[in-house]
């Protein structure tokens, strides 16, 4: 654990599956930080949704890396062109017997970087680990945090713990500029594909009074309004001031 880690207490006790499941979280360790290692080494950077950069690189290591543990998996390729296209990629397990889809959801594209503001070693690419911390372009945005979902998946695979329903993981290629080809394509174009009834996002947040770690409930989209205004402008400083217009020509009020 590290130091700015603090430990949540559970409101009652764990079960014998939750206990194992845990312990197996803890012997998973190196696991993680190594899947997340090569994800911070592959650029999937994202400079707007108006000029295309492929993230195939990315999308092809996690999906054979999923593959590799035995998960399905399926890719929905969202066109940018005629000949180019952004892939979302869905990967999932099936319990036992039919019940309630549980999804995790992330995005794998990054913000654009500077090489010459990262230090050294420190690359935006290289994924090192220093002090308990490791460094690289998405390590927390958000890469940190699909990686703790895909080895979770595989956590529960491996424990045969039988379960119902779906356990699924959805990631866009565009969360950074808005997600037409991620998001709202899917949405659009494959709803029944990403419905769930349950999602959880490990995108991390700073937000006051959050302390880490933190569970937020009921995330939201953006609402965009459209304002027109009439009448006279004036300042909010002033909001009871009387605004007069006085004529160039004539000196008029």
């Amino acid at each position: 654990m590290l130091p700015q880690e603090k430990k949540i207490i559970p409101s009652q006790p764990l079960t014998k599956e939750e206990e194992q499941l845990l312990a197996r979280v803890d012997e998973n360790k190196e696991n993680l930080l190594q899947l997340l290692q090569k994800m911070i080494q592959i650029d999937s950077t994202n400079l707007s949704e108006k000029k295309f950069v492929s993230r195939d690189a990315i999308f092809d290591f996690v999906e054979s890396y999923l593959k590799q543990h035995n998960f399905q998996t399926q890719i929905y390729r969202a066109p940018f062109s005629d000949k180019e296209s952004y892939p979302n990629l869905i990967g999932w397990m099936d319990g036992s017997n039919p019940g309630p889809k549980l999804q995790f959801n992330g995005h794998l594209d990054i913000v654009p970087y500077a090489d010459e503001i990262w230090d050294g070693k420190f690359s935006a690419l290289s994924g090192i680990i220093e002090n308990g911390k490791i460094y690289g372009r998405g390590a927390c945005d958000m890469k940190g945090g699909v990686a703790c979902q895909i080895v979770a998946m595989e956590i529960l695979k491996k424990a045969n713990i039988p379960f119902n329903g779906k356990l699924q993981i959805w990631l866009t290629p565009d969360e950074e500029t808005h997600g037409t080809f991620g998001s709202l394509f899917m949405a659009k174009n494959h709803r029944a594909v990403i419905e769930s009834d349950l999602s959880i996002i490990a995108e991390a947040t700073a937000a006051s009074p959050l302390q880490s770690p933190a569970i937020a409930i009921g995330e939201k989209g953006p609402l965009w309004l459209k304002l027109t205004f009439f009448g006279a402008a004036g300042h909010g400083s002033m909001p009871k001031a009387k605004t007069v217009f006085v004529c160039q020509n004539c000196g008029a009020e």
